[in-house]
């Protein structure tokens, strides 16, 4: 919320010169703006294959990561053709229990990313537009694995394997957006995200995939 606020703060101290030029120019970036909407966001893990040794069977990055992850937006206009602001991702905590016989498996996995963002307005012409977007920002992860063997030795599980990973790090966004104005102060947004954060390493030398992210989404956004 405080980055929020900066941002706003930063972005209100040009709101004189980019009120005169979006008034000139209709399809500039709006002054203030936020917005609310959604991604289907995938990762670029690879499916399973007899290529997999032991030692990465177990990652929690070879699990196919497919969510409808939340995305809030604030930000405005720099200039007539460039803001700057910040977006939030949340991904559904995802948890998960698979039993057989003797073995029970439990996976834990939640992520969100805060990113700063410079956009850039390619091509404008009402209603329509195209916004060039990167920034930087951190990427949070919160994962566990952990399997049991149960029922072999009396009452109760004993734990074979326990991998766990809470860290953030740094991660870069590219995207591209298309703004479509609706009414007036309103627009529905097409978009296309890539992230990338580099891959952690394991206290036993091992190292996860890099948490690569791609996105396809949708957002409505209410400017001024």
């Amino acid at each position: 919320m405080r980055v929020l606020t900066a941002v706003l703060v930063v972005v209100g101290a040009f709101t004189p010169t980019t009120q005169a030029q979006t008034a000139r120019n209709p399809a500039a970036l709006p002054r203030l703006f936020g917005g609310i909407g959604f991604e289907s966001l995938k990762n670029d893990v690879p499916s399973r294959n007899g290529s997999q040794t032991l030692q990465n069977t177990y990652a929690l990055e070879v699990v196919r990561l497919d969510s409808l992850a939340m995305r809030i937006e604030g930000g405005g206009a720099i200039a007539a053709w460039l803001g700057a602001g910040i977006e939030f991702l949340g991904l559904p905590t995802r948890d998960a229990v698979s039993r057989t016989i003797i073995l029970r498996g439990t996976t834990h996995r939640a992520e969100k990313l805060v990113i700063g963002v410079v956009r850039g307005r390619l091509f404008g012409r009402q209603p329509i537009a195209v916004d060039l977007v990167g920034g930087i920002g951190a990427i949070f992860q919160d994962y566990e694995l952990r399997t049991e063997v149960c029922g072999l030795s009396g009452p109760g599980c004993v734990v074979t394997f326990d991998e766990r990973l809470n860290r953030a790090s740094r991660a870069v966004v590219v995207g591209i957006d298309a703004p479509v104005r609706i009414v007036s102060h309103l627009w529905a947004i097409p978009e296309i995200r890539f992230y990338h954060a580099p891959a952690p390493q394991l206290a036993n030398g091992r190292q996860w995939r890099s948490p690569d992210r791609r996105a396809i989404g949708i957002t409505g956004r209410v400017g001024w």
